[in-house]
């Protein structure tokens, strides 16, 4: 991806966003601090093969996204990437950000008029609740593949039942895949789900049927070096 210097968000920076269009193929959305004490996020944006970093207040975000006639192909919030560069003492005040960007996030999205349509949403989150609550503001109708990168090292498989229902009953989502540190240590959990099955293993996999559809549910657990579940419809 080509790098280009990021400005400070001003008043301009929402109007240049509403002059570029309403169709964008790719948005990853993170948060970041403006001069103080304002807030904001940063986006990486690529439309075809031009690619746009700006960095806007949350107001000008509010209003950007919550415009009806945004059409979004691929939708990425990120609750964690500013965690993983600090140091031990500044963990807790960043957290704190971020839970309030999580909390703008949600409510920015919860409030809009019609649910938001994209094809993929990769969702970077503390724990697999924050992730539910911003599906509940996507159109299951337009989502083909959900991502979601989990770092609760508290998280228990039931949590994510409901998630896996509404992929299962969406008939245009193919893919959904969980990464999470804790699947390793899930392992013994999950696995007697499925009957008997080899433990020495570090990857399984396993078809059942769809109730009403011709398609079947493929299922494959990796507890090694990329741990994760994925769902796919097959």
């Amino acid at each position: 991806m080509p790098s280009q210097p990021l400005k400070y968000a001003n008043s301009s920076d929402g109007r240049s966003i509403e002059k570029s269009g309403l169709r964008v193929d790719d948005l990853k959305i993170c948060y970041t601090k403006l001069h103080k004490p304002r807030s904001g996020c940063r986006l990486v944006w690529r439309q075809g093969n031009t690619y746009k970093y700006p960095q806007i207040t949350m107001e000008d975000a509010e209003t950007f996204l919550k415009n009806s006639k945004l059409i979004l192909r691929s939708l990425s919030i990120d609750l964690d990437s500013e965690i993983a560069n600090l140091t031990l003492k500044n963990i807790m005040k960043k957290a704190e950000d971020l839970e309030k960007f999580y909390e703008c996030m949600k409510s920015l999205l919860g409030n809009r008029e019609q649910l938001l349509k994209t094809e993929e949403i990769r969702l970077t989150v503390q724990d697999l609740s924050q992730a539910a609550d911003f599906l509940k503001c996507i159109d299951p109708h337009s989502l083909k593949t959900i991502s979601i990168i989990a770092y609760d090292y508290f998280w228990s498989i039931e949590l994510d039942y409901s998630e896996l229902e509404l992929f299962v009953r969406s008939p245009k989502m193919k893919n959904f895949i969980i990464e999470s540190v804790c699947i390793p240590r899930m392992k013994d959990e999950i696995l007697p789900n499925f009957g008997q099955v080899d433990m020495e293993k570090s990857a399984w996999t396993w078809l059942e049927d769809i109730p009403g559809s011709a398609e079947k549910l493929q299922t494959t657990l990796n507890t090694g070096c990329e741990s994760n579940i994925t769902f796919s419809k097959v």
